[in-house]
Protein backbone atom coordinates (compact mmCIF):
# COMPACT_ATOMS: atom_id res chain seq x y z
CA UNK A 1 0.00 0.00 0.00
CA UNK A 2 1.33 3.43 -0.96
CA UNK A 3 0.71 6.35 1.53
CA UNK A 4 0.47 9.66 -0.24
CA UNK A 5 -0.06 13.11 1.51
CA UNK A 6 -4.08 12.86 1.02
CA UNK A 7 -4.10 9.08 2.51
CA UNK A 8 -1.84 10.34 6.16
CA UNK A 9 -4.08 13.31 6.67
CA UNK A 10 -7.54 11.51 5.65
CA UNK A 11 -5.91 8.60 8.72
CA UNK A 12 -4.49 12.13 10.67
CA UNK A 13 -7.81 13.25 11.09
CA UNK A 14 -9.36 9.99 11.44
CA UNK A 15 -7.31 9.16 14.74
CA UNK A 16 -8.40 12.62 15.92
CA UNK A 17 -11.82 12.11 15.67
CA UNK A 18 -11.39 8.90 17.70
CA UNK A 19 -9.54 10.65 20.52
CA UNK A 20 -12.36 13.14 20.73
CA UNK A 21 -15.02 10.32 20.81
CA UNK A 22 -12.89 8.65 23.47
CA UNK A 23 -12.41 11.74 25.70
CA UNK A 24 -16.53 12.34 25.23
CA UNK A 25 -16.56 9.73 26.25
CA UNK A 26 -14.62 9.65 29.76
CA UNK A 27 -16.17 12.83 30.47
CA UNK A 28 -19.85 11.41 29.99
CA UNK A 29 -18.94 8.31 32.29
CA UNK A 30 -17.48 10.95 34.89
CA UNK A 31 -20.66 12.95 34.51
CA UNK A 32 -23.06 9.25 35.16
CA UNK A 33 -20.49 8.64 38.73
CA UNK A 34 -21.40 12.37 39.97
CA UNK A 35 -25.37 12.21 39.64
CA UNK A 36 -25.31 8.67 40.99
CA UNK A 37 -22.97 9.37 43.97
CA UNK A 38 -24.97 12.53 44.42
CA UNK A 39 -28.05 10.36 44.45
CA UNK A 40 -26.39 8.09 47.03
CA UNK A 41 -25.18 11.08 49.28
CA UNK A 42 -29.10 12.33 49.24
CA UNK A 43 -29.64 9.05 50.35
CA UNK A 44 -27.84 8.72 53.22
CA UNK A 45 -28.58 11.85 54.31
CA UNK A 46 -32.55 11.46 54.51
CA UNK A 47 -31.48 8.56 56.18
CA UNK A 48 -30.20 9.63 58.62
CA UNK A 49 -32.35 12.82 58.87
CA UNK A 50 -35.25 10.41 59.53
CA UNK A 51 -33.75 7.88 61.68
CA UNK A 52 -31.07 10.66 63.64
CA UNK A 53 -33.19 10.08 66.81
CA UNK A 54 -34.38 6.99 66.65
CA UNK A 55 -30.47 5.64 66.61
CA UNK A 56 -30.11 8.34 68.92
CA UNK A 57 -32.28 6.72 71.29
CA UNK A 58 -31.14 3.11 71.14
CA UNK A 59 -27.43 4.19 71.29
CA UNK A 60 -28.46 5.89 74.64
CA UNK A 61 -30.19 2.54 75.49
CA UNK A 62 -27.29 0.41 75.10
CA UNK A 63 -25.21 3.07 76.44
CA UNK A 64 -27.02 2.94 79.98
CA UNK A 65 -27.15 -0.98 79.68
CA UNK A 66 -23.34 -1.05 79.05
CA UNK A 67 -22.14 1.91 81.50
CA UNK A 68 -22.74 2.43 85.38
Amino acid sequence: MVFTISTLGTISAQLRALQLRAAEERAQTMAEYAVVLTAITIAIFLALALLGTSLGAHITNVANLVGP
